[in-house]
């Protein structure tokens, strides 16, 4: 999530913090996703990309190279 300034970064979490919510829900698991899905985690931050300092921003560069590592 792009989050530019600090009132978009709370609406950001928050959207966030709800989606790591239902996903955990069994019920709304298995009716939007079923069999077809599993449950590998989410990962999810909210973060500013147009400023490098930006802690949310660290995290998913951080998330991309590992994950980027794994599959080599």
């Amino acid at each position: 999530m792009n989050a530019r300034d600090s009132a978009e970064r709370a609406r950001a979490q928050a959207l966030l913090e709800d989606l790591s919510r239902l996903r955990k829900d069994a019920e709304v698991f298995e009716d939007v996703i079923g069999w077809r899905g599993n449950r590998v985690p989410i990962t999810a931050v909210a973060g500013d990309i147009a400023d490098p300092q930006d802690p949310g921003l660290k995290k998913a560069i951080a998330r991309v190279k590992r994950t980027v590592r794994r599959s080599e």
